[in-house]
């Protein structure tokens, strides 16, 4: 973390140089391919760093230390604290409606105490400061198209979905995997699963 705020500051200090620079050019008195080769690496620079400040897109595993309800649970972070993650696309029965029990008691059995790898999508965060991800089991090798095979076996949020202990709530712009979830909902409807019986 330390790293990355250095990496921040130098950006910042590349873009001002990089005004500065442009502002000399317009001005007449650029040093021609010089100043547009350092002009060239600079933004190269730039958009590394902004490259080292997205989510790891190798899926860092996390342990799941607490269960909140059916599509909300408690993520242990690397430097020992805790992050509550809601799941993307996916919305569970609240306390005190059926199947609030049913669900939670699902997503107890097959995440608490496992390791899990969250993906994020556009919004990282909601308004209560929870991370927003879709939770995976295993990652899928190719993050960007993941397979519908492994979207349907390895991905939580379609699990819920395809037991019938959820049903689809898109909240744009997190929106990577509705149209699976949509049809993943409709087949739990179709055969009679979970809340749909």
């Amino acid at each position: 973390m330390k790293n990355i705020g250095k990496l921040q500051r130098a950006s910042r200090k590349v873009k001002n140089h990089l005004i500065d620079v442009l502002y000399s050019l317009n001005k007449g008195r650029g040093r021609g391919w010089i100043t547009l080769i350092l002009i060239v690496l600079a933004l190269s620079f730039t958009l590394f760093l902004n490259d080292t400040q997205q989510p790891d897109s190798a899926f860092s595993a996390l342990e799941v230390v607490k269960i909140i309800d059916g599509d909300t649970i408690d993520v242990l972070l690397e430097n020992g604290e805790t992050a509550r993650v809601r799941l993307i696309g996916v919305n569970t029965p609240e306390r005190g409606r059926p199947y609030f029990s049913e669900s939670t008691a699902y997503t107890k059995g097959k995440l608490l105490g496992k390791q899990i790898y969250l993906e994020f999508d556009v919004a990282k965060k909601d308004r209560h400061q929870r991370f927003l991800a879709y939770i995976w089991l295993i990652p899928p090798p190719n993050y960007d198209m993941p397979s519908l095979e492994e979207i349907k076996s390895n991905m939580f949020n379609t699990q819920l979905l395809l037991s019938g202990y959820g049903q689809v709530m898109t909240l744009p712009p997190n929106v990577k995997y509705q149209d699976y979830f949509l049809t993943f909902e409709r087949e739990a409807r179709e055969n009679k699963r979970g809340l749909w019986k």
